[in-house]
């Protein structure tokens, strides 16, 4: 039989609503009469759910909280293989194990199992170390994660190993910072209800049970300083409540509990971060946003977005204004221009503009069922010659870096076409939808970087069979013009495509 959490009833506002509309026209029909009433009858309010002080919780919510050891302490190991040269340039590997410690709380039982939650952060290791996203301390950017494993501890010095109990990870949401455990066996778990994040209030009182430092079970209450702050952090996406209890490393995943007029406690989200330099500026995820993951224990499924016609319209209208526009990609630049029905995409050095020709140029001409098509892709090479390729003569491998390229650059220009659309605007959704643009648009341009770097790599290797495009057979060939005094024979050329000679000089 399944245990679970419930989920609060919502108190229906139909009456509410009919109420107001009937007092509305009342009011039209008579307005002195509406004046009147409105002196004689006190506003309406709408009452808190949840209570400014824990001293009215009710007796049974304290025995509860005394009883129940819903509360966990989990390790998290992580062994990587991480290459490295032995002595006479031997290339060889070592094997390096991370080991960190968090909080989770159980909250369902199902089938013989025991489900927690917990932060992403906690138990979430990435499959390869680099220096960005997937940092992981003590480790060296470019090992291989090889095994890992979760399970319940004491504390963070507990080395005896036959009592602790084994969990795997069922689902991880990195948006919510939010991952469900599963122990194979009963396990405690929260005797409350859901709670609802989106009633608290500034001053309501707040109950945290975790492990501080990952020493030892502790308890801390606090105050709801914010109860609504965008987390758009790293890969964050989510709703927080920004709280003043006092709490440290080792809290990561520990429950926030709220209590209600009534004395219950309601689980009102789970404590994932702090403010830097702040004191007792505590974030916890909300429960509105944690709710679907944990009755359904899944993730929701990551969507690929796919590009369209319309996005290609309204990238075409808002080039059609500007001609040329850059785009950052990492370190580097993209500079994307428009001719005719052609889009074309200069990849520049990381030293642009000091250095102002393109290394790469891809043309995405209009046709197919999506964005486009990609109809030409050109490389300057080590001697400064442009050579174009054949893509489908391309190695399998280095085809999926150039429609990988593409698609990153087509997502960029598409978010700054967005974008600009809504610098005009002034709301405050648009406001944070714009913010969230520009974030993207850092953090994809700098994936986007890797892959244009991995793709000339591979190009300049000659690690691929490419066929140049052959040229068009001339009638006749003229003579080779001598190169003028102090000019080089070979100057620097541009791999950018002519513009027809209808079309104005582009301008910036």
């Amino acid at each position: 039989m399944t245990e679970a959490v419930t989920r609060p009833t919502r108190r229906s506002t139909g009456r509410c609503v009919a109420a107001s509309a009937f007092w509305a026209i009342l009011s039209i029909a008579n307005p002195n009469d509406s004046a009147a009433r409105s002196t004689d009858r006190p506003a309406r309010t709408i009452a808190a759910r949840y209570v400014p002080s824990l001293t009215q919780r009710a007796p049974y919510s304290r025995a509860q909280e005394a009883r129940i050891r819903y509360a966990q302490c989990v390790r998290a190991s992580a062994t990587y293989v991480c290459p490295y040269y032995a002595r006479g340039g031997r290339l060889s590997t070592r094997a390096k194990t991370v080991v960190q410690h968090g909080t989770a709380f159980g909250f369902r039982r199902d089938k013989g199992s025991t489900y927690l939650l917990t932060n992403a952060h906690v138990v979430n290791w990435p499959p390869i170390s680099d220096n960005e996203g997937a940092r992981v301390a003590g480790i060296p950017a470019g090992c291989k994660r090889s095994s890992q494993s979760i399970s319940i501890v004491t504390n963070e010095d507990d080395a005896y190993q036959d009592d602790d109990v084994p969990l795997r990870l069922v689902a991880v949401d990195e948006k919510l910072d939010a991952a469900i455990l599963a122990g194979p066996k009963r396990l405690a778990i929260m005797p409350y209800r859901l709670g609802r994040s989106g009633a608290v209030r500034a001053g309501d009182a707040v109950f945290v049970r975790g492990y501080p430092l990952s020493a030892f079970e502790g308890v801390s209450t606090g105050k709801i300083v914010n109860p609504r702050d965008r987390d758009l952090e790293d890969e964050w996406q989510h709703w927080d409540i920004v709280i003043s209890a006092p709490l440290s490393v080792g809290n990561s995943g520990s429950p926030v509990l709220a209590v209600t007029r009534a004395g219950r406690y309601e689980l009102i989200g789970m404590q994932h971060a702090a403010y830097r330099g702040g004191q007792n500026l505590n974030v916890a995820v909300g429960i509105d946003d944690l709710r679907e993951l944990m009755l359904t224990l899944k993730a929701p499924p990551a969507r690929r977005a796919e590009l369209s016609r319309k996005h290609r319209q309204q990238v075409v209208a808002w080039l059609g204004k500007r001609r040329r526009v850059y785009l950052p990609l990492g370190r580097r630049t993209v500079a994307a221009t428009i001719a005719g029905d052609r889009i074309s995409y200069q990849l520049f050095p990381k030293t642009f503009p000091l250095d102002n020709w393109p290394v790469m140029l891809l043309v995405d001409g209009k046709g197919g069922l999506g964005f486009g098509q990609l109809t030409k892709l050109a490389i300057q090479q080590s001697d400064g010659a442009a050579q174009d390729y054949d893509v489908q003569a391309l190695a399998v491998e280095t085809q999926r870096l150039v429609y990988a390229l593409l698609r990153a650059i087509r997502w960029q220009i598409v978010r700054q076409a967005d974008r600009a659309q809504l610098s005009t605007r002034r709301s405050r959704s648009d406001g944070e939808h714009r913010q969230m643009l520009e974030r993207d648009v850092l953090r994809f341009g700098k994936r986007a970087e890797r892959v244009a770097e991995q793709l000339g790599a591979a190009l300049a290797a000659r690690n691929v069979t490419a066929k140049p495009t052959a040229a068009k057979p001339t009638a006749a060939k003229p003579a080779e013009a001598k190169p003028a005094p102090g000019k080089p024979a070979n100057a620097k050329p541009t791999t950018a495509s002519p513009a027809p000679a209808s079309a104005p000089p582009s301008k910036r």
